[in-house]
């Protein structure tokens, strides 16, 4: 493998200087006299060496320099290369939104269509936008999401299932009625966005921005909301069946109108939460906080709450039948006229709860 000129230089001096540095050497020990070395002291050594360094740190400086001249070139090529690349990308992906744009726009122009044209029309809609948004950039897929929303075709049968909307900037977007079923929403900045009565079903939520979002009236079956404070978040008549809210935060929330049934609610904090007359049927709050909460008529029955705290909480006329509260802590709760039959209170603690009523009437 050959060397690179720089180097060649580089290895050409050092050759130099050994030569010379060994013919010094080699004609002072054996004393040549051709070679002038008779009767030198030490300082015409040193002016001698002195001489011979300039040359050499000349060269060494010229290799340096040119192999930085080189170097940079290179760089600047390389950058230059990747601003082109980047450029024309941008171009094919604006090209293709307006291409998108364009054919969709064509398509709403048409008017008195059959239903089988206009289902024939939104298969193919639905494709394109597919398409488009796995090709475009998180800047244009809000431009799309814009256009369909505000042309009424982001609700059935346009669905945006299976995509990949994670690291977008959704923030203040009106998305109300969308079908975002499925659609990873992962650190998306949904904050202050307008989600009522969108489907979503499922959608992926992790690690996103939910600060002051409008979710009244959507569809989170199923939906993974582990670990998200939604104490101030707009939730009336939700639907939350099957929602994974382990861990979730809903202090102080007015969570009277929403759907949880067979919820999972584990570790959650519902401390001081308005729970009266909500469908709780087969969730599961174990170790939860619902401190203070009110559950007033609520429909509890087969609800786990082992090991829950229901310290002061408001259970007057709930249904609690069959319900589980194994070592709850139930001191100064309100049962009273509560529904209790079949409900497992073994080693729950009951001290001071008011549970007049409950037993005897119901029992």
């Amino acid at each position: 493998m050959s060397l690179k000129r720089p180097h060649l230089w580089i290895v050409g001096t050092i050759a130099a200087c050994l030569v010379i540095l060994t013919t010094i050497f080699a004609g002072y020990w054996f004393m040549w006299p051709w070679a002038g070395f008779l009767n030198k002291t030490i300082w015409d050594w040193l002016n001698l060496l002195g001489v011979l360094a300039i040359p050499v740190m000349v060269g060494l400086g010229t290799v340096w320099f040119t192999t930085k001249q080189g170097q940079a070139s290179d760089a600047a090529i390389k950058q230059q290369h990747e601003t082109e690349l980047q450029i024309a990308v941008d171009n094919q992906r604006e090209i293709a939104l307006q291409a998108y744009l364009d054919k969709i726009s064509e398509q709403l122009l048409f008017e008195d269509q059959t239903q089988e044209l206009l289902e024939h029309v939104a298969r193919v809609t639905h494709v394109r936008t597919l398409t488009a948004l796995r090709r475009l950039d998180p800047n244009r897929k809000i431009t799309v999401l814009q256009f369909l929303h505000e042309s009424g075709l982001l609700q059935f049968p346009i669905t945006l299932k299976d995509v990949d909307l994670s690291d977008t900037n959704l923030s203040g977007i009106n998305l109300a009625n969308a079908d975002l079923s499925e659609v990873n929403l992962s650190e998306v900045n949904l904050s202050k966005a307008n989600l009522s009565g969108a489907k979503l079903n499922a959608t992926i939520f992790h690690n996103a921005d939910l600060s002051t979002i409008n979710l009244s009236g959507t569809d989170l079956s199923n939906v993974d909301l582990n670990n998200i404070d939604l104490s101030t978040i707009n939730l009336r008549r939700a639907d939350l069946r099957g929602a994974k809210l382990n861990a979730t935060i809903f202090h102080n929330a007015d969570l009277s109108t929403i759907n949880l049934i067979g919820a999972y609610l584990r570790g959650a904090n519902l401390r001081g939460a308005n729970l009266s007359g909500i469908v709780l049927r087969g969730a599961n709050l174990s170790d939860a906080n619902l401190m203070e909460a009110d559950m007033r008529n609520a429909e509890l029955n087969e609800i786990i709450l082992r090991d829950a705290d229901l310290r002061g909480t408001r259970f007057y006329k709930a249904n609690l039948s069959n319900a589980n509260l194994s070592n709850a802590n139930l001191s100064k709760a309100n049962l009273v006229f509560s529904k209790l039959t079949g409900a497992d209170l073994s080693n729950a603690n009951l001290s001071d709860a008011n549970l007049s009523g409950a037993f005897a009437k119901y029992a």
